[in-house]
């Protein structure tokens, strides 16, 4: 069977040119488009599990964090509170300023 070249820049062997096509639509329907209070509901819905979130932080520059959450992490003034293990530690994260949250293998672009 011929090889082809996919999306990514790589060839894969035995992979026909229309399942080449079916992998490239698949990740193109994972992206959603989402509200902040959304976005919000989401990182609270993760129950432990890790996300990725992008945001600006109060300096004006976009960070992106990976981590999880525990109960409760979201205080009154909308600051949310992510255990970065990259980070060794807590981070806070402002809900308004909340670019994209990326979850089980799909993107939340806050609108």
């Amino acid at each position: 069977m011929k090889k082809y070249i996919n999306g990514y820049g790589f060839a894969m062997k035995g992979c026909s040119l229309n399942k080449l096509n079916k992998i490239k639509m698949k990740n193109k329907n994972n992206n959603k488009k989402v509200n902040k209070t959304q976005a919000v509901e989401l990182i609270q819905s993760t129950k432990g599990q890790f996300f990725t979130v992008t945001f600006v932080k109060a300096n004006g520059n976009t960070r992106t964090i990976n981590g999880n959450v525990k109960k409760n992490a979201v205080s009154a003034l909308g600051l949310i509170t992510i255990y970065s293990p990259s980070d060794k530690g807590y981070r806070t994260v402002n809900s308004q300023t909340i670019k994209s949250v990326s979850f089980n293998k799909t993107t939340y672009t806050v609108k």
